[in-house]
Parts: structure tokens; C-alpha cells; sequence
């Protein structure tokens, strides 16, 4: 279990999301699922599910709209289907080079 605060702004815009996500590894494998229950302040509850590995993850949420906009809405929230990629692209080694006229 992983609690979690995200806060971003821009201007005069801001948002502030607290999130519980779950992992559970399945047995001698990199095979991850996943589940999270977050809250957009003043906005939504998200719900999401997924599973992966280290470098890909599929993630499926639906977003619980319960601002003052819900009536805009109907009452109904929006699904959304995440692929996330993950890649480690390592560092060059640093070459140092000597000068012969320094040593």
C-alpha cells in the first residue's frame, strides 16, 4: 500500500489529488496488479485497476465526477485507458581526457 499527495498549479489554476494504491507481485514473475482508489479535491473519485511489468503497464479508471459539474454531467464520470512505457536509458560514461601540455 502506497498513500500518496500530488499537488500541481499554473497560474492560477491548481489541483491536489490524495491516492491509496495497491501492488501485489505475483509469485516468481515481474507481473504486477494494480489498484488505486484516488480523490481530485473538490472534483472527482477515481477508481482505477491494472497490471504490468517493469517497463509497460495497463491501467483502466473510471473518474466519479461529484463537483458542482456532475449535473453537466448527468451524474456519470468518464472511463480512461492508460498504456504507460517505461524505458532506462543509461548514462555515458564521462571520457577525461589529458592534455599533454598539462602534465
Amino acid at each position: 500500500m502506497k498513500p500518496t499527495i500530488f499537488y500541481s498549479y499554473k497560474n492560477t489554476e491548481q489541483e491536489t489529488v490524495l491516492m491509496l494504491d495497491a501492488q501485489y507481485l505475483l509469485a516468481e514473475s515481474d507481473l504486477h496488479l494494480s489498484s488505486a482508489i484516488s480523490y481530485r479535491w473538490n472534483d472527482a473519485i477515481i477508481y482505477s485497476f491494472g497490471a504490468g511489468n517493469t517497463y509497460v503497464e495497463f491501467i483502466a479508471s473510471y473518474d466519479f465526477n461529484v463537483s458542482s459539474f456532475s449535473d453537466a454531467t448527468n451524474h456519470k464520470g468518464g472511463a480512461e485507458f492508460s498504456i504507460i512505457y517505461r524505458w532506462d536509458i543509461p548514462k555515458k560514461e564521462k571520457i577525461k581526457l589529458i592534455c599533454a601540455r598539462s602534465i
